[in-house]
């Protein structure tokens, strides 16, 4: 074959492969060394391709179908720099445990560490958090194309699991890139329907013995409380919600868990955070053993009970063999498949009565909330406005714990997503048009006005998206979630280096991307825009214009 041939050969085993793995999201970022891999997508029949000219939105939007569907999203891009955008998605994936497959194209071995033009060191650019990394050498006749298909399976399962993440195949080409002429057909048939490599993983389970301390655990505890953090998918959530019915016990459900909102368990105190914050409550409740399930938390309350080390006894129900002890308190560690050491604890503990004041703590907080304003009440308006069959996707900072903090609970219930790996603000309206893909629903998006000037050129993503992304911003002038730390105190350092104050809006940003934008400043004109925004069914922009002290008032009355 010729050089050409080859490369096209290659590229269309391992995309056809990847489709036969079950790899539905395949994400484009235009370039010339990745030519032969553009290409096999484009030839290829049942594929729906995203484009998108910057390689750091594109991850974000390949980590945001990630999250909605648990499956890797294929990202393609050329040679240089284009990889390196990938970086910031990348660690968010690694530290979330996402799966993501990455197909970066690269010079040839000659014109590596040679000073040639856009040829950079690919190899090492993720460093440790990548799961597992290849570089696949140019097409060549002496190697088998099945090794080709073999690198594909190995890739998708190291993807996967045991413990997901990212992976990267870095692939070198040759020019030519492609043939004179495209073949439409491909010269290589598979023994079935299937992928070339059948990995069927185990689902760990743990022993009996473990199982048996966890329920003795429970048994005794006198005032055993659960915490439920980030979960996966539905079928965790199902097991979760079913389990915490059962026990009857205090709850806290964190806002990524799913389970926050959509009228949770009468068990779950939707204002632990606010409680927490009361002196006579966390005198009053003092948890002697923690059952914690899931991922990590939101929420500071939570943080601060578990870095108390209040309860002298722990469970941590996890799907993964890594540490997830960031305040080293030990105790038990359940390792395996969540829905079955939920069910098996639901029927192995007994049910408790539910503890009265804790609930009644609780709806008294409630009725005090229902007088809040600024973004406090827009967090509970747009709650309120959102409707079954739709999602919600959450920026880091502000708007992330506004809803885990301050949300009734009493709204539809709907998917959430939130980058709560790495939490940085990086690619969120990427990572919100990516989730309302992969969810197959409308959803809103709430971000800070930081978080979207940080991503502005994703707002390109939302005009030929299948599935609408209404963008909701509050704008309080640049990072008010400054204002709650204690660098407030030193209000010319403040000021100066961690507010950043901007004095933008987003009407322009709205018409440039050809998307409707509705203003509101204030509750009454936020409740119309958000009547108005649902006329027109697609893609908008609604800014909600806030001062920079907003939120640290509200907070302060609130906590008086």
């Amino acid at each position: 074959m010729e050089t050409g041939e080859r490369n096209f050969l290659w590229a269309r085993l391992m995309i056809e492969e990847l489709w036969r793995l079950g790899a539905r999201c395949f994400c484009l970022a235009p370039g010339s060394r990745c030519t032969p891999l553009t290409a096999a997508v484009a030839m290829h029949g049942g594929i729906r391709s995203v484009q998108h000219f910057d390689e750091r939105g594109l991850a974000y939007h390949a980590l945001g179908q990630t999250r909605a569907t648990g499956l890797p999203a294929v990202l393609i891009c050329t040679s240089g720099t284009a990889a390196a955008n990938f970086a910031p998605a990348v660690a968010e994936a690694a530290m979330d445990r996402l799966p993501m497959l990455m197909l970066t194209a690269d010079r040839p071995p000659e014109l590596r560490d040679a000073q040639a033009n856009q040829a950079i060191d690919q190899v090492r650019l993720f460093g440790g958090s990548l799961r597992w990394q290849f570089d696949l050498p140019c097409p060549d006749d002496e190697m088998a194309p099945q090794a080709v298909l073999t690198t594909m399976d190995q890739a998708w399962r190291r993807a996967l699991g045991p413990i997901a993440g990212p992976v990267q195949i870095n692939c070198m080409y040759r020019q030519p890139f492609l043939p004179a002429q495209l073949p439409s057909t491909l010269n290589f048939s598979w023994a079935t329907d299937g992928p070339y490599t059948v990995h069927r993983p185990s689902i760990p389970l743990p022993d009996d013995g473990t199982m048996a301390s966890a329920v003795e655990l429970l048994r005794s505890a006198a005032r055993p409380m659960v915490l439920i953090g980030g979960l996966r998918s539905a079928a965790e959530q199902t097991a979760v919600r079913e389990l915490v019915h059962h026990l009857r016990l205090p709850t806290v459900a964190d806002i990524t868990s799913g389970l926050r909102l959509g009228r949770p368990d009468p068990c779950c105190l939707a204002h632990f955070e606010m409680l927490w914050k009361q002196p006579s409550f966390r005198e009053a409740w003092r948890p002697d053993l923690i059952l914690r399930i899931g991922g990590r938390f939101v929420g500071k309350a939570v943080e601060l009970l578990l870095a108390a080390g209040c309860a002298t006894q722990g469970i941590r129900v996890q799907s993964h063999p890594e540490r997830d002890d960031p305040f080293h308190l030990g105790g038990l560690v359940v390792e395996g498949e969540l829905v079955t050491i939920c069910e098996r604890l639901r029927a192995a503990v007994p049910s408790a009565e539910p503890v009265e004041w804790l609930l009644a703590a609780d709806r008294r907080m409630a009725d005090r909330l229902t007088a809040s304003t600024g973004e406090v009440a827009a967090a509970r308006l747009v709650e309120a406005d959102l409707q079954t069959g739709e999602g919600l996707f959450l920026g880091a900072s502000l708007p992330v714990r506004h809803f885990n903090t301050f949300a009734t609970g009493d709204g539809a219930p709907v998917p959430v997503g939130a980058n709560r790996g790495a939490s940085g603000i990086d690619g969120t309206v990427a990572a919100a048009a990516g989730f309302a893909q992969g969810v197959r629903r409308p959803v809103t998006l709430v971000l800070g006005d930081l978080a979207l000037l940080h991503d502005l050129n994703s707002l390109a993503l939302l005009g030929g998206l299948e599935h609408a992304v209404r963008v909701i911003v509050f704008n309080n002038g640049g990072g008010g979630i400054f204002s709650l730390l204690p660098i407030a105190d030193q209000a010319q350092l403040h000021e100066r280096y961690f507010f950043t104050p901007h004095g933008w809006r987003f009407e322009h940003a709205a018409a440039m991307f050809h998307l409707p934008y509705f203003p509101a400043d204030g509750e009454g004109s936020l409740r119309e825009m958000l009547s108005r925004s649902r006329r027109g069914g697609g893609s908008c922009l609604i800014e909600v214009v806030t001062g920079p002290e907003d939120y640290k008032r509200t907070m302060a009355e609130l906590t008086r």
